[in-house]
């Protein structure tokens, strides 16, 4: 297991990153009961003022917050991680859950300077 994960993340051909349990399902529960458009329009009419998921960085072992706000972009990085203004989506969420070895690593493509694999964000916060 500690192959795979190291492999894939370190770009190593044909080493995949995979958790003992599917994921699939939180997934669809996720895209299922949650309605993104109106939480992106809660968060842009000041209905809440921020939304935020934490994750760690699999590669660099950095905790990093994206965090969704209707403006004033992401407040300066405290207490040893980073925050990243974010689109928030099932991806985030999904990344947020990734318990290491019970759920795979999930890809965060946006934003595009902290692109790569992520697991929950409280894996370096304990």
């Amino acid at each position: 297991m500690a192959v795979r994960y190291g492999g894939e993340a370190l770009g190593v051909p044909g080493l995949a990153l995979r958790g003992l349990l599917d994921a699939a399902p939180l997934r669809r529960t996720l895209e299922r009961r949650i309605d993104w458009q109106q939480l992106h329009a809660n968060v842009a009419n000041g209905a809440v003022s921020a939304i935020a998921v934490t994750t760690t960085e699999i590669t660099t072992g950095r905790s990093i917050t994206f965090v969704e706000r209707a403006s004033g972009g992401a407040p300066q990085p405290a207490g040893g991680w980073d925050h990243r203004d974010a689109r928030l989506g099932a991806d985030h969420v999904m990344a947020s859950a990734a318990i290491p070895a019970l759920f795979p690593p999930v890809w965060i493509a946006t934003p595009a300077d902290v692109a790569g694999w992520y697991v929950d964000g409280s894996t370096r916060l304990h």
